[in-house]
């Protein structure tokens, strides 16, 4: 199975996979990225108001496949 690798970063910190992790496909790998993003900003909110969590997909040769980033703005309404 292809190796892929997983950058995320929350804002304040960023975590690089430097170990890799196998799947099926790339899709699949695109996958487990998203939901990482979202368990991560689960995690993390509601730590302030504007927030901007960002995830990268490489392959196995460290070449960019896949970018996202999950956003909150928020703030009270006077």
């Amino acid at each position: 199975m292809p190796l892929f690798f997983f950058e995320l970063d929350d804002g304040l910190r960023s975590f690089d996979d430097n170990e890799g992790s196998e799947h099926a496909s790339a899709e699949e790998a695109r996958q487990e990225l998203v939901a990482a993003l979202a368990m991560l900003a689960k995690d993390e909110l509601p730590d302030g108001h504007i927030r901007d969590f960002t995830g990268t997909l490489r392959d196995g040769d460290r070449r960019v496949l896949f970018n996202a980033t999950l956003s909150l703005r928020s703030g009270w309404v006077d």
